[in-house]
């Protein structure tokens, strides 16, 4: 299992990563950074994106939070933080290359406004963090995401499959692995 909030902070840095390059070719094609326009015009487009971005799915990840199964022993059911970092840190190297690859390639073919576009996408991901981690500090609780060894709510002690993994809390503790 994997803390909501690590796991936005880890796709942040590789969605940065992958960013990098995406921005360096902006630059070598077209000297700056390209905006969608001249001065503030350019500028407001890409604040308007950042916003969509903060809001986007606030209800929806509330309602997710709120209906979050409180583990029964948290200290059997989560796994170690070198391990979650190891896999986290794996997992994202492809996020980085699809990244870097698919805006670069757009760039080329299209606009080199893409590269200022795809440059939000990494804010907009650490703002969905800072929103969550503000959730479980106003809640006292960490939340989980993955399939713990317990049984679902409401499945009468069956495993249920689920499309998204289930979300869990853990109380906010010193002794809670992969605590901030």
């Amino acid at each position: 299992m994997t803390r909501i909030v690590v796991m936005w902070r880890a796709l942040a840095a590789a969605m940065a990563v992958g960013v990098v390059p995406v921005l360096g070719v902006t630059l070598a094609r077209e000297g700056r950074i390209a905006l969608p326009g001249d001065g503030w015009a350019g500028v407001v487009p890409v604040v308007v994106l950042l916003v969509v971005f903060l809001l986007m799915g606030r209800k929806s990840e509330r309602r997710r939070y709120e209906s979050a199964v409180p583990l029964a022993d948290p200290a059997a059911v989560l796994p170690d933080p070198s391990v979650v970092r190891r896999a986290l840190l794996k997992g994202m190297a492809p996020v980085a290359a699809v990244i870097a690859v698919m805006g670069v390639v757009m760039v080329l073919l299209m606009q080199p406004m893409v590269g200022t576009i795809f440059a939000t996408f990494p804010i907009g991901l650490l703002l969905r963090a800072e929103r969550t981690a503000r959730w479980e500090r106003k809640h006292g609780v960490l939340l989980w995401q993955g399939n713990a060894a317990q049984p679902a709510p409401g499945s009468g002690g069956r495993a249920v499959r689920r499309v998204m993994p289930q979300v869990y809390t853990s109380p906010r503790t010193e002794t809670t692995p992969g605590r901030d």
